[in-house]
């Protein structure tokens, strides 16, 4: 069978079109000042599209509020969110709109000494349904793993694969379950420029399957923007440009900015949404008013004054739903021999476990050595018991303090 066919059968293409409409989101965050606490908002009435089909580029200068805009969209922040979110003009439920959106944050969280090939396969097991074979969750693994092109280093631990390599796979996480709408934060940071084209090519083949997918980049070169079909710059929290890579140029060149010959368009960019601040900040707020009124006219069509909400009052009502379409004992079961097999696979860990018991042992029983027959040492066979049970219990404490940092950003991934 041939690679194409398998990733069809497996990967199907997502035929129905996807769009993900935002309407009026602010996004508020707490803040100490001297005098009490405070809010600052990040994002300000901000509203936009995302098509399916098409990869999409989040663009601004640091701080302009990138990152905050995709925690709003993937769900992962929801507290001082007001507005809307809409997938084809309609307001959906928590539990389904988990079920579309997978989101690939900037640090990839894995589990260091397991393959990649288990690390796809404990996924297939967590998010797919228990009716699904093991033969088809496999057919999964390895179109992802061909589709994505990690057959050389399928049977490497994480810990040994590359910047490149360790993205792709984080791709193939979210891939596993085959979601319409992917978002990825700076997907190219501490990459080279060969790694980054790859990890946004494969990005682009995601998005010709039908897929709505959109990244936050900051400064890519003039090759990669190429692979970008169309580009959202964020300023200070609101639009300043949405629409096609091909328009941006014609954009700013009507709003009074015109790009010198052979500039990267991606820097000329960010260069104009820095004016805010300078004697040209009139032409950009001019074009972000511009950019509101023709999204405004866009999402004209969606009224339903039902859904005027704060959208984490819409997630609360929703949180409930489970995660993962698994029981909760099936859970339990392949995270705990996920975590078994990484830790007997941790040479140092488990060794120096097994020599610290025998050690115990032998100190142990040569202190306490023809104890137990001895009636008048009650006193010290209570202290022998006290001091294995002492043993036990912060040697197992021990380990999961000294692993638990490493699995903070899993936890935190999982969360979404």
């Amino acid at each position: 069978m041939s690679s194409e066919e398998t990733v069809e059968v497996v990967i199907p293409l997502v035929k129905t079109i996807t769009s993900l409409s935002f309407r009026n989101l602010c996004y508020t965050v707490p803040q100490q000042q001297r005098g009490g606490s405070d809010k600052k908002q990040l994002l300000k009435n901000i509203s936009g599209t995302f098509r399916s089909g098409r990869l999409s580029a989040i663009m601004g200068p640091s701080g302009a509020g990138k990152s905050s805009l995709m925690n709003v969209l993937s769900g992962f922040k929801s507290s001082g969110v007001k507005g809307r979110i809409l997938i084809n003009n309609e307001v959906i439920e928590r539990a389904k709109y988990r079920q579309l959106v997978a989101y690939t944050t900037q640090d990839v969280p894995l589990l260091q000494n397991i393959t990649v090939q288990e690390t796809l396969h404990y996924a297939a097991d967590l998010k797919l349904p228990s009716r699904v074979t093991r033969i088809h969750k496999t057919k999964i693994v390895n179109d992802i793993i061909a589709l994505l092109g990690l057959e050389k280093c399928a049977h490497n631990q994480a810990r040994n694969l590359s910047g490149g390599e360790r993205k792709r796979l984080s791709i193939g996480l979210e891939l596993v379950s085959n979601p319409k709408i992917m978002f990825f934060d700076e997907p190219t940071s501490g990459l080279d420029s060969e790694s980054s084209y790859q990890v946004i090519r494969y990005m682009k083949e995601l998005a010709r399957q039908g897929r709505c997918v959109v990244s936050v980049i900051h400064q890519p070169s003039s090759e990669l923007l190429e692979l970008f079909d169309d580009l959202y710059v964020v300023a200070d929290g609101r639009c300043m440009y949405q629409g096609a890579l091909e328009d941006l140029v014609p954009t700013l060149t009507e709003a009074g900015f015109v790009c010198p010959q052979y500039y990267n368009r991606a820097d000329f960019a960010l260069k104009v949404a820095s004016m805010l601040d300078t004697d040209s900040g009139d032409k950009v707020n001019q074009l972000m008013k511009r950019m509101e009124s023709i999204t405004t006219e866009h999402l004209n069509g969606f009224h339903d004054d039902q859904h005027d909400e704060l959208l984490d009052e819409n997630r609360r009502k929703g949180g409930s739903s489970p995660q993962y379409p698994i029981s909760a004992f099936l859970q339990f079961w392949i995270l705990t021999r996920r975590t078994a097999l990484g830790t007997f696979r941790n040479l140092a860990l488990t060794r120096l476990r097994f020599i610290g018991h025998i050690l115990f042992g032998l100190i142990v029983g040569a202190v306490f050595y023809d104890v137990g027959d001895n009636g008048s040492k009650v006193l010290s066979n209570i202290s022998c018991l006290i001091m294995m049970l002492m043993f036990i219990v912060f040697s197992n404490s021990m380990t999961v303090v000294l692993t638990c940092r490493f699995f903070n950003g899993i936890f935190k991934k999982r969360q979404l």
